[in-house]
């Protein structure tokens, strides 16, 4: 498993996938942060592809 430290944005999928995760229950306590969530979703999507 990569970590972040160590290879800057060059994260596993999985990792992505958490911080995601992450980012949903967050913004479910939070919820003004959601645009922001599915700006960096769209941006992991491309980032993935």
């Amino acid at each position: 498993h990569d970590n972040i430290a160590d290879s800057g944005f060059s994260i596993s999928s999985e990792g992505l996938q958490l911080l995601i995760l992450k980012g949903c229950s967050d913004c479910s306590q939070n919820m003004r942060s959601s645009s922001e969530l599915q700006y960096f979703f769209r941006a992991s999507v491309a980032f993935r592809t």
